[in-house]
This record gives structure tokens, C-alpha cells and sequence, in this order.
């Protein structure tokens, strides 16, 4: 397989959600925000909630764009989040940094985020020191947007959308990500997918490109392989 696309998720892998005190005054920035900008009275946000969960639509910001007007209502309140967030509490990683590098020097790295862009854009400069180079770019939540809503990964056609927009190969591309579900939409549109929860999982699945992802059978070891075999022979 010709691996030359890595999809990162950001929140929970470029920033480990072990960071509490980003992500508990990021979840208090985005209560505010959304006080201030839905400017309804209780009832008609109650009434909001009900058909949200009714239509199953996925994710914060799907329910953020259902109580806006307008798409510029929903930008001012994305541009209120992004002044209020605390950046400075995400720590700088020299080691995640080199990793980032070395990747990019013959591979290309997709941001997939069901955030906004430019927050992925502040995580990923604050964690490396990389503001822009030409085998990295982003891919936010506001890039996802058809037919009305957001199409987030773990959404029906989240994934599909996500490859297509960027007219990538499933089979060319491998994703780092920190969600269960997400993983699974990958590997059901022919992707390689890695689950990463920390800095460490990280710099293992970067350093680990050239490596091909073993199933569950494939890592046992030859003797329990063949036990297993045997077992398989003797029910049929």
C-alpha cells in the first residue's frame, strides 16, 4: 500500500484531553459563547434541543448552526469562542514537533476536526510551533457543511464527504484518532485507522507509518496461532 496521506484529529490526540485545565475552560468559553449569541428566549431553546435530537444530528456546532439565523450569526458566535479560548494553557511538545516534521518530509498530514478550523490551527501551532507548511493543511467542521448541517466524522456521511471534498483514496490514507466510532467509519471506506490517546500514542503511530497494522490474529504469537487454527478445524 502506498500510505501518503496521515488524517490526525486534534482534540484528545494533538491536544490530550490529560489537559484539563484547557479543556474545562474551553467547555465554560463555549456555555458563554452560546448564551450570548443565541439571544432566544428558554422555551424556544428547549424547543431547539427537542428537534435536534429528533433529526439525529450530530455534534456541538450542528446544534449551534440550528439556533442561528443565518450562517453569519454562527460565524460571530465561532469568532466570540475563538477570542474567549485560553490557548496558553496548551503546552509546547518539541518531540510531537519533530515528529510532525519528519513526517511531512515525504508524507502528506490532513487536520480532521469536528471543531472549527482556526481552533485547530492555534492547537496545532501551540503544541509545534508549525504555522504553515506545504504538506500540512486543515480540514474544520465548517468544510463539512452540506445540504444544510454539518457532517461530522462520526455522521452518516461524514468520512465520505471528508474524502471526497479532498478527492483522497480511502486505501492511501491512514487515521489517527481518538474516537471508537470514528476508526470504524474509516476502516468501513477502506481506510487504515489507529486509535491514539496520548502524545505517546501519537509519536508510535507516526513512527510507525512504514509499518503495516496488524490484526488482532496477525500479533499472536505462531504457537497460540496455530492452537487457535486447530480449534477452528476441529468444529467444522
Amino acid at each position: 500500500m502506498d500510505l501518503n496521506t496521515v488524517v490526525i484529529d486534534i482534540d484528545g490526540v494533538v491536544a490530550p484531553h490529560s489537559n484539563r485545565k484547557f479543556y474545562a475552560s474551553y467547555i465554560m468559553d463555549i456555555v458563554h459563547c452560546l448564551k450570548s449569541s443565541c439571544k432566544k428566549p428558554p422555551k424556544e431553546i428547549l424547543q431547539a434541543i427537542k428537534e435536534f435530537k429528533k433529526e439525529k444530528q450530530k455534534g456541538l456546532f450542528n446544534f449551534v448552526y440550528s439556533l442561528s439565523e443565518n450562517k453569519q450569526e454562527f460565524d460571530d458566535f465561532a469568532n466570540s469562542l475563538l477570542k474567549r479560548t485560553k490557548y496558553r494553557h496548551i503546552v509546547y511538545a518539541p518531540v510531537v514537533r519533530d515528529a510532525f516534521l519528519k513526517t511531512l518530509e515525504n508524507r502528506k498530514i490532513i487536520i480532521l476536526t469536528d471543531n472549527l478550523k482556526e481552533h485547530a490551527n492555534q492547537i496545532i501551532y501551540r503544541t509545534t510551533g508549525i504555522s504553515s507548511h506545504k504538506n500540512l493543511s486543515v480540514y474544520g467542521v465548517e468544510d463539512s457543511l452540506k445540504d444544510g448541517k454539518f457532517n461530522p466524522k462520526n455522521s452518516e456521511n461524514g468520512m465520505k464527504i471528508f474524502l471526497e471534498n479532498l478527492r483522497l483514496s480511502p486505501e492511501n490514507c491512514r487515521l489517527l484518532d481518538d474516537k471508537e466510532q470514528n476508526l470504524k467509519k474509516a476502516k468501513s471506506l477502506g481506510m487504515e485507522a489507529v486509535r491514539v490517546n496520548s502524545h505517546a500514542d501519537l509519536l508510535n503511530a507516526l513512527n510507525g507509518l512504514d509499518k503495516p497494522i496488524l490484526s488482532p490474529v496477525q500479533k499472536m504469537p505462531k504457537a497460540l496461532k496455530n492452537l487457535c487454527l486447530l480449534r477452528h478445524k476441529g468444529r467444522g
